[in-house]
């Protein structure tokens, strides 16, 4: 391709090329800024991924087993 049909191309994308980048700005800013503020409130909860599991000693399986 020449130079001059290089050119003119840039010339005819850059504004397209402007407003996708302005747009997609835009998007992800209002993604963060709301975001938080509509997520359900249980969702906000935290659970407590340290929280101990325990069962009966006499179990089912808490049998000895042999290998």
């Amino acid at each position: 391709m020449s130079e001059l049909a290089v050119n003119t191309m840039n010339q005819v994308l850059k504004p397209y090329l402007l407003l996708a980048c302005v747009a997609f700005f835009v998007g992800f800013v209002s993604y963060l800024a709301l975001g938080s503020a509509l997520a359900p409130a249980q969702a906000q909860v935290q659970d407590d991924w340290q929280a101990s599991i325990s069962v009966p000693v006499d179990a089912p399986l808490a049998r000895a087993k042999q290998i």
